[in-house]
């Protein structure tokens, strides 16, 4: 599933990632800009509050490759802050017309017949008990 994710490109739409190499002072994140927003794809796909999400990443190594991070098992994350920041980072920098933009370009090539809908006719009509 991550290989189908345009997360380089949804980085780079929330300004995580610069065309330009900046020499940035302070502590290196440690999440990479794609983990970062992979991370956000996992906390929506697996609908986990934040401390069992952390829960998860100290763990679950599938979840650590998913947002390319690895969590030592003897110096786990203990402070559940650091998802709700990027969180709020992100949420910060949302324009999610482009991000729609940027998962649609991506996936076109994986969706058939685009431009048809279609419904199940399964459902039995059955005499309405509503009484006025």
């Amino acid at each position: 599933m991550k290989r189908l994710l345009p997360l380089h490109e949804m980085a780079v739409n929330f300004g995580l990632v610069s065309n330009h190499p900046v020499h940035k002072r302070g502590r290196k994140s440690f999440f990479s800009p794609e983990g970062k927003v992979a991370l956000m794809f996992l906390k929506m796909y697996t609908q986990l509050s934040a401390p069992k999400l952390q829960e998860q990443l100290n763990g679950n190594v599938h979840y650590q490759i998913f947002c390319d991070v690895y969590v030592n098992p003897l110096c786990p994350l203990t402070n559940y802050k650091l998802i709700d920041d990027i969180i709020s980072e992100l949420s910060d920098k949302l324009k999610i017309q482009q991000q729609q933009n940027i998962l649609a370009d991506a996936w076109t090539p994986y969706m058939k017949q685009r431009y048809s809908t279609s419904s199940s006719a399964s459902t039995q009509q059955t005499p309405s008990t509503w009484q006025s």
